[in-house]
């Protein structure tokens, strides 16, 4: 004997009918009270279970749209920072050194993207090629390459402190001291004159 029970409704094979047409009755029924696989049930029943079942589930949601709203967003601050850096890079490589007219160049684009400059390093062997710190040019050396190399660094400071969606489940969250850092090395391509 095969039965189905389901609150206070039973169907047995041998009472009632067709076995098929009290299936179909039965799963009426429980289309009707909300029963099955249907993913909103929650939101037609008339308990208290829902009101938590839809917190719980728009609290998920929440985290995941917006924790990755925020990742995305110190992501896209650090390909800018790395996008205009290298376009200075390769005024460094052409010209030589970081003149004081680019190192304000980068200060305002920073800036305008909102982001402070930190720390600019410009640096050929430990010693500085920044006009502003009393640096010479680098010349192009093609018996040792090595001595023409350039590196620039640039520490930017965010506007946005990122991460603060974390904090409300208990993890670290940057502080003041977060810094976005960027550099990179270039030959010099300046030659005496």
């Amino acid at each position: 004997m095969a039965s189905f029970n389901r609150g206070q409704r039973t169907l047995d094979r041998n009472h009632g009918g067709d076995f098929n047409s009290q299936c179909q009755k039965f799963s009426q029924y429980d289309r009707q009270q909300g029963y099955g696989l249907n993913g909103l049930r929650f939101l037609r029943r008339k308990k208290g279970s829902a009101a938590v079942d839809f917190l719980i589930i728009s609290t998920l949601i929440f985290f995941i749209l917006f924790v990755g709203t925020d990742y995305f967003l110190i992501f896209a601050q650090h390909q800018v920072a790395k996008h205009v850096m290298h376009y200075h890079l390769e005024r460094v490589r052409v010209e030589g050194w970081l003149s004081a007219a680019e190192e304000n160049a980068i200060i305002d684009k920073y800036n305008a993207v909102g982001m402070q400059v930190a720390k600019i390093i410009c640096t050929n062997q430990n010693n500085s090629v920044r006009e502003k710190e009393g640096g010479e040019r680098v010349y192009k050396n093609p018996d040792n390459p090595d001595n023409s190399q350039i590196e620039l660094r640039i520490t930017l400071k965010p506007n946005q402190r990122p991460f603060l969606l974390g904090s409300l489940i208990g993890a670290a969250t940057a502080d003041d001291d977060f810094r976005i850092k960027v550099g990179g090395f270039v030959l010099s391509e300046k030659v005496p004159s």
